[in-house]
């Protein structure tokens, strides 16, 4: 992501009612519902709400791995909460490689740029 794009996310972050309204709120409880949200399967055992969020990072015009239409289904995601200290850490197969996304959550805070840098290290 480029500075300007990053500085006007935090900047719509912070005229966010929700975003503030989450500030006081555990980071762990948010963690918690994104993944509990992402690994329901719909009534045909297909990862629908994984699916749209992967889009939703396409349609902002973050890079993603996710390059096909089909629908992943269960068994195909997992999810792991606070592994190696990241909030999130996502894999999926797709057709025969593994994928991954890994996501901090800045519930109480926003991010600095000296943090993402120490973050993109450890990736």
């Amino acid at each position: 992501m480029e500075k300007n794009s990053f500085c006007e996310a935090c900047d719509r972050l912070d005229k966010n009612f929700l975003f503030h309204m989450s500030l006081g709120a555990k980071e762990l409880f948010h963690s918690n519902l994104i993944a509990w949200l992402i690994e329901q399967p719909n009534e045909k055992g297909e990862l629908e709400a994984f699916s749209l969020f992967l889009r939703h990072f396409e349609s902002v015009g973050l890079e993603t791995v996710h390059r096909h239409s089909q629908i992943l289904r269960s068994g195909q995601l997992e999810v792991l909460r606070e592994y190696k200290k990241f909030d999130l850490f996502i894999r999926w197969l797709e057709g025969d490689q593994v994928r991954g996304m890994v996501i901090e959550n800045k519930f109480k805070s926003l991010p600095s740029n000296k943090q993402l840098e120490a973050y993109e290290t450890k990736i």
